[in-house]
């Protein structure tokens, strides 16, 4: 599948019509006044604090300011590798392209793409996928880049198909990742980066989400780490998973659902001594998409969306998971977002 131009993606994108800045309170359940995360073409996302406003967190967006170091990690890393799973090839396909993860990349030729046909494919669910992008042996069973070179430290973006990277994913991709890489403490434990994650609690406390991300169009979600991976014992939601490609952390490609892989990837990771991090800065909107495909721009219709949810399926993929893990880690005080573990057979 051919790339369209830089141009023509903007044009797909729409014009832009941003604010300087928007003051968006965490609480919030929509905010109907914000643009559009796929028409931020050349735009960053950060957190500030207003100390005129008694200290109140407001989202600020600016274009990006340093493109040069953007160029210096993309020499040092190479290509990030994003790869989708969709019974809609045209919309994920559509989705990475309009979410500018191709527009103007810093790298000839850009960055690499797959994404599986969940319908004609004749691997087995998702994790399956995954693991055969991670080896390059997808064959025909994908467009975009399915049969290329690889390296153990090729960066892999794994993606639902309603997930939309922001403009700054380069930036914040790469420095995320040479960070830990590069840390004393992190480089031999950090095992993936998650858009979104629940630690472990203890007993009879309310589990804590983290990390940073926007959602359902724009209202910002954000829970900076305060805890260091190794005391949080992430799991993370599998709606966006950042690994290198020779990472500890595994799919089980004996998993054939749409659930609970990212908690076992996570489980994998600490088996290993390993742990899973989250985003410490805006990367991808999450959005919801309507039975009929039409993208949700806000107030989307929850209702619809849980009915289309299989939680005989969840519980299956829980009980696996659970029955996978619970003899080699302590799952007693592990609470996930996506994967609701059957603690009732824990022993």
């Amino acid at each position: 599948m051919d790339l369209p131009s830089p141009s023509r993606v903007k044009e797909l994108g729409g014009p832009l019509h941003l604010p300087a800045k928007v003051d968006s309170p965490f609480d919030a359940a929509t905010v109907r006044a914000s643009p559009d995360p796929e028409r931020w073409s050349g735009y960053s996302l950060s957190i500030e604090r207003d100390s005129s406003t008694t200290n109140a967190e407001v989202l600020v967006i600016e274009r990006p300011k340093d493109a040069g170091r953007v160029i210096e990690l993309a020499g040092l890393w190479g290509p990030l590798h994003f790869v989708s799973v969709s019974t809609n090839v045209v919309m994920a396909s559509s989705n990475l392209l309009r979410s500018a993860a191709y527009v103007d990349p810093v790298l000839p030729g850009g960055h690499r793409w797959t994404v599986v046909d969940a319908k004609r494919s004749h691997l087995t669910g998702i994790p399956a996928a995954y693991n055969a992008a991670r080896k390059s042996t997808l064959a025909g069973n994908a467009s975009g880049y399915w049969n290329v070179a690889t390296r153990p430290n090729d960066i892999v973006v794994f993606l639902h198909d309603d997930v939309h990277l922001l403009p700054n994913f380069e930036l914040s991709i790469y420095e995320q990742v040479h960070r830990l890489n590069g840390s004393d403490v992190d480089a031999h434990s950090w095992c993936g980066i998650a858009m979104a994650a629940v630690r472990e609690h203890e007993m009879g406390k309310q589990p804590a989400a983290r990390g940073e991300w926007l959602e359902f169009g724009m209202t910002p979600l954000s829970e900076p780490m305060q805890e260091s991976a190794q005391e949080a014992r992430l799991v993370p939601d599998e709606a966006m998973i950042v690994t290198l490609r020779g990472s500890s952390g595994q799919f089980d490609s004996k998993m054939s659902e749409f659930h609970c892989y990212g908690a076992d990837f996570a489980f994998s990771c600490l088996a290993a001594d390993k742990f899973v991090h989250v985003t410490d800065t805006f990367v991808a909107s999450h959005k919801a998409w309507h039975a009929g495909g039409a993208l949700v721009q806000y107030d989307p219709d929850f209702t619809v969306w849980r009915q289309a949810v299989d939680q005989v399926a969840i519980a299956r993929a829980g009980k696996f998971v659970t029955e996978k893990w619970m003899h080699t880690l302590d799952l007693r005080s592990v609470d996930t977002t996506a994967c609701e573990l059957d603690k009732s057979i824990l022993p």
